[in-house]
């Protein structure tokens, strides 16, 4: 299934249920599609412009990356746009930023029918992913210090790996909260 927020355009949503995929339309903060342990932004180039100059952006991708597990950036449109500003090397600074100091890969798409073609790929992969996981066999350290100790609590839940689980205890900070 694809979660897609309730304001993105309702072609993407068609094309991806024409694809066979199951779509369920929801309010979604952050993000705009959420598929499996994967939160996806998209915007097209205007917006993107616009968020970067409004200094909204880096704060969006924040919020993305704390909420899920991986994150993902789709920038719609004519990417070309960038030679018209004043200094488009402001722009590849922010898309390098991204890409490298915060890990969120960057997807560019002309318009929005190959954008949901991206989504069925991400959500394909992520099904297979998921079919061939095999559940974790997981074995209790002798010595382990009481951070350490925290995280592997945690992790022992359902579909919690060892980023989820430090994300999870750095906002309620104890395990039985």
């Amino acid at each position: 299934m694809i979660i897609v927020d309730v304001h993105e355009p309702r072609y993407i949503a068609e094309l991806l249920k024409e694809y066979g995929v199951e779509v369920k339309l929801m309010h979604l903060m952050p993000g705009d599609y959420v598929i499996g342990r994967v939160g996806v932004e998209r915007k097209n180039v205007r917006d993107f412009f616009s968020s970067l100059i409004g200094k909204r952006l880096f704060d969006q991708v924040k919020r993305l990356r704390e909420a899920y597990d991986e994150a993902v950036l789709i920038i719609e449109g004519d990417i070309s746009f960038v030679e018209t500003i004043s200094n488009p090397n402001s722009v590849w600074g922010a898309l390098t930023s991204l890409v490298i100091d915060r890990g969120v890969p960057i997807f560019f798409t002309p318009n929005e029918e190959n954008t949901a073609r991206l989504l069925y790929v991400l959500h394909k992969r992520e099904v297979e992913k998921t079919s061939r996981a095999l559940p974790a066999i997981r074995y209790k350290p002798k010595m382990l210090s009481d951070d350490e100790w925290r995280i592997f609590i945690v992790e022992g839940l359902p579909n919690v790996g060892r980023k989820t689980a430090e994300r999870l205890l750095s906002r309620f900070k104890t395990v039985r909260r």
